[in-house]
């Protein structure tokens, strides 16, 4: 008897490779580089005007101490220029018409209109610390014998 050939069993299907792995989710895209805030600065103050150094003189009336009135308006510039300008310093060279036989009177007479200026000075609320008084008396070369020379030192 013949037995009745069994159909061969259907081949094993090759084991499936495994499934492929997940990609991996994609890095983060950095974060721009922060970039620093720029503010744009101010230019720097422009400097104030160069002053010549003998800017100023007020004269006086020959044996008077008091500030004449054609000084005011002097005065009050030099005020103004001071307050604006903290470092700013002055040198008062004062004269004073004499002889030689009144030169001591000549001497005290400057430094009283010296100090007269510097008054006015440190009543608009200039220290006195930065004006210097050279009361010359007789020693004026050029110019009007009775005056105050004002000479800004920087």
């Amino acid at each position: 008897v013949q037995t009745a050939a069994r159909p061969a069993p259907p081949p094993t299907p090759a084991p499936a490779a495994a499934p492929p792995a997940a990609a991996p989710a994609p890095a983060p895209a950095p974060a721009p580089a922060s970039t620093p805030t720029q503010t744009a600065a101010l230019p720097p103050p422009a400097p104030p005007p160069a002053l010549p150094r003998s800017a100023l003189s007020v004269v006086f009336e020959a044996a008077a101490s008091d500030l004449p009135e054609s000084a005011e308006a002097t005065v009050n510039d030099l005020a103004q220029r001071m307050r604006a300008n903290e470092t700013l310093r002055l040198q008062l060279r004062s004269y004073a018409s004499g002889t030689a036989e009144t030169a001591r009177e000549a001497r005290q007479l400057s430094l009283a209109r010296a100090l007269a200026l510097r008054e006015r000075l440190t009543a608009f609320g200039i220290r006195s610390t930065r004006i210097d008084i050279r009361a010359l008396g007789t020693g004026a070369a050029d110019g009007p014998p009775d005056r105050i020379d004002v000479e800004f030192l920087n």
